[in-house]
C-alpha cells in the first residue's frame, strides 16, 4: 500500500533452503503477513476435504440474475437536492447480481456476493424521499457506506451445527447484509420480482455491506435471528458516523382456519454513536404474510423508531398489500400486486418530511422459466412541513433473467 514490503518472509523461505534456523525472522513477520497465511491455510484445509457424501450439497454453486428497469415520472411540485425543480423525466437503469458459494463441508461454507450496476434510474432525480427502485444501483456499488469499496458487497464463512435433531445454529461472520437474516416476507421483500419501491422491501432503517455476524437458531416452525453490525451513516457536514447496529427477531409459522402464515417481531437498537446527535435509534417491527389460498396471499409491516437521530428521514412505517397468481390475458404466469404505505417523517424544521403516503401495482409475467417481465405503476406523495407537497406518478417496465 505504498511502502516496502517486508523481507523478513522471503528471507525466512531463503534460510529454510540453505538449511539455517529461521526463527530468529519469524518473529518480524508482519500481522497482515501472519492473517494472510491463517487465511491461507483454511482454504487450503478446505479445499483437500473429502468429497461431500451423496444428498449433501454440491462443494461450489453459482448464481446471477440480470434485472433491467425503465421508469417514466410526472413529478409535481417537487425539488432535487440541489434545490432545482425536478420535471417530468424517463430514466433506466441495469443491474447484474453475482454470488458464489463454496461448501467448505457438509456444515461449513464461503459466500461471496457482488453487484454491477449501470444508471440509477428515478433514483437519481430526486423530488421524493422514498427511491421508486430498491435495488442496488450504479451509485450504490460504489464506494460502498463510505468504504472505497466498489461492488463487492458480501464475503463471510457460515458454519452450522445441529443442536438437537430439531433444532440448529448457524452463525456467519465477515462482510454480511442484514436484510439477509431479518424481515423476509414472502409477499414483499424482493424488489426484482414483487414490488419495487423501498416502501415495500424491508422496513426501516436496515444496514447491509458492512462487518458483521448473524446467529440463526431454527427448530421446527419457530426461528430466532440476531444481527450485529458495524457499520456507518451519513451525516449531515458529509462526513460518516460509525456506529454499532444490533436487531433480533423471532419468527414462526401459523394456521387458521385452513390457512397459514409467519409472523416476524424484531426488536432493534444501536450504540449511542449514531448520527449528528450521536443518540442510540431504539425500536421494533411486526411483519406478517399470510397465503388465504394457493394463488392469494396478504402481507402487513409495520416499524416504529424512536425520532432522536435527524439524519433518520421516516420513524415509523404502515403498509400492507395483497398479492395473486393466476391466468392473464389467456395467459399463465401471472403475479399482480397492489400494496399501500404510510411513513411518518422526523425532523420537525421547515422542509422536512412529515408523513409519505405510496401506492404501487404491478403485474409480473414469467414468460419463461428463468426470463420475467413486469409492469409497474406508483404513486408516492410526501407532505413537508412548510408549503411543497412533491408528488411523482411513476410508470415502470421491468425485466428479470436469472441464472
Amino acid at each position: 500500500m505504498g511502502t516496502e514490503p517486508s523481507n523478513s518472509v522471503s528471507d525466512a523461505r531463503t534460510s529454510l533452503v540453505a538449511g539455517a534456523n529461521p526463527q530468529p525472522q519469524c518473529h518480524q513477520r508482519n500481522p497482515r503477513d501472519r492473517l494472510a497465511i491463517r487465511v491461507l491455510w483454511v482454504i487450503l484445509y478446505s479445499i483437500q476435504q473429502p468429497p461431500l457424501a451423496q444428498g449433501e450439497p454440491e462443494r461450489w454453486s453459482f448464481n446471477a440474475g440480470a434485472t433491467g428497469v425503465l421508469q417514466q415520472g410526472f413529478y409535481d411540485d417537487a425539488v432535487n437536492d440541489g434545490g432545482g425543480s425536478v420535471g417530468d423525466t424517463g430514466r433506466g437503469s441495469l443491474a447484474l447480481d453475482l454470488d458464489a458459494t463454496f461448501n467448505t463441508s457438509s456444515r461449513t461454507r464461503i459466500f461471496a456476493a457482488a453487484s454491477i450496476a449501470k444508471g440509477d434510474g428515478l433514483n437519481g432525480a430526486g423530488g421524493v424521499s422514498l427511491r421508486t427502485n430498491a435495488d442496488d444501483l450504479e451509485d450504490d456499488v460504489k464506494n460502498i457506506n463510505g468504504r472505497s469499496r466498489n461492488y463487492l458487497l458480501e464475503a463471510n464463512f457460515a458454519g452450522r451445527k445441529d443442536l438437537t435433531d430439531s433444532v440448529s445454529v448457524e452463525i456467519t461472520g465477515g462482510l454480511i447484509d442484514a436484510t439477509r437474516y431479518v424481515d423476509t416476507n414472502r409477499l414483499a421483500n424482493d424488489e426484482n420480482s414483487q414490488f419495487m419501491n423501498e416502501a415495500f422491501v424491508n422496513r426501516l432503517f436496515l444496514p447491509s455491506y458492512d462487518p458483521g455476524i448473524a446467529v440463526s437458531l431454527k427448530g421446527g416452525r419457530w426461528t430466532l435471528d440476531g444481527v450485529w453490525m458495524s457499520t456507518r451513516t451519513s451525516q449531515s457536514n458529509g462526513s460518516y458516523q460509525n456506529f454499532d447496529f444490533f436487531t433480533v427477531e423471532a419468527g414462526t409459522g401459523y394456521r387458521i382456519a385452513g390457512t397459514r402464515g409467519t409472523l416476524r417481531i424484531s426488536l432493534v437498537t444501536t450504540s449511542d454513536s449514531f448520527g449528528d446527535d450521536h443518540a442510540a435509534v431504539d425500536g421494533g417491527s411486526i411483519s406478517v404474510d399470510h397465503e388465504l389460498t394457493r394463488d392469494l396471499g396478504l402481507f402487513a409491516r409495520m416499524a416504529i423508531l424512536s425520532d432522536e437521530p435527524a439524519v433518520l428521514v421516516h420513524k415509523s412505517l404502515f403498509s400492507g398489500g395483497a398479492a395473486l397468481a393466476g391466468d392473464l390475458f389467456g395467459l399463465p404466469g401471472w403475479t399482480t400486486g397492489l400494496a399501500y404505505a404510510y411513513l411518518e417523517g422526523v425532523g420537525d424544521e421547515p422542509g422536512a418530511v412529515q408523513d409519505s403516503n405510496v401506492w404501487e401495482a404491478y403485474a409480473r409475467w414469467d414468460a419463461a422459466e428463468r426470463f420475467a417481465l413486469s409492469a409497474d405503476l406508483q404513486r408516492v406523495g410526501d407532505r413537508l412541513r412548510g408549503d411543497e407537497n412533491p408528488r411523482l406518478w411513476a410508470i415502470g417496465l421491468r425485466f428479470h433473467y436469472a441464472l
